[in-house]
């Protein structure tokens, strides 16, 4: 944890003064380096930097955190998610929200029941990708998403095609959407 914030240190043989970790950080630092700390439960640990005013309960942890736990949630609790997620996506470094958060919200529309609420973040998230990887990766969940029997789905699909249409071939469109 040390060198995470103050740089590779070969001679580091003993615990070293906090030096660059984050204030937050420094009480649990001290508890790790000390020589009893090989006793110390690691989910205790865990829960208490996830506790209010821990290092890692914020928006980011939280937001990961969800989606990792998603298919424990209940609809509400997806519902409440995804209508918070398109506000707190500028958080997130691009790799984390295409590699990451993005796979989620297209596995959990394909294995869940996240249904148009993702529709927002989704395409919030197209807009980081190039067209190649829009094309593997937006448009077959597109065409999955226009094929699905919900009808609120489908209309809030219609009023946001000015997002998707131009990503739209007339091959995709004959054979998958309409076909």
């Amino acid at each position: 944890m040390w060198e995470v914030f103050n740089g590779f240190n070969d001679d580091l043989s003993k615990p070293e003064a906090p030096g660059k970790l984050p204030q937050r950080l420094r009480d649990f630092y001290k508890k790790i380096a000390m020589p009893s700390a090989a006793k110390l439960d690691t989910e205790e640990l865990l829960n208490e930097c996830r506790r209010p005013g821990g290092f890692f309960k914020n928006r980011f942890v939280d937001t990961l955190l969800f989606l990792e736990e998603f298919q424990l949630k209940d609809a509400r609790e997806k519902q409440v998610f995804f209508s918070k997620l398109k506000d707190q996506l500028d958080i997130f470094p691009d790799d984390v929200a295409k590699y990451k958060i993005l796979p989620r919200l297209i596995h959990s529309y394909e294995y869940g029941d996240a249904g148009s609420h993702i529709l927002v973040p989704l395409f919030k998230l197209g807009r980081m990708l190039d067209e190649d990887e829009y094309q593997r990766r937006i448009v077959p969940c597109l065409c999955k998403l226009f094929s699905s029997p919900d009808r609120v789905t489908r209309v809030k699909l219609l009023e946001k095609i000015d997002e998707f249409a131009a990503h739209l071939t007339p091959q995709v469109v004959n054979e998958k959407i309409y076909g």
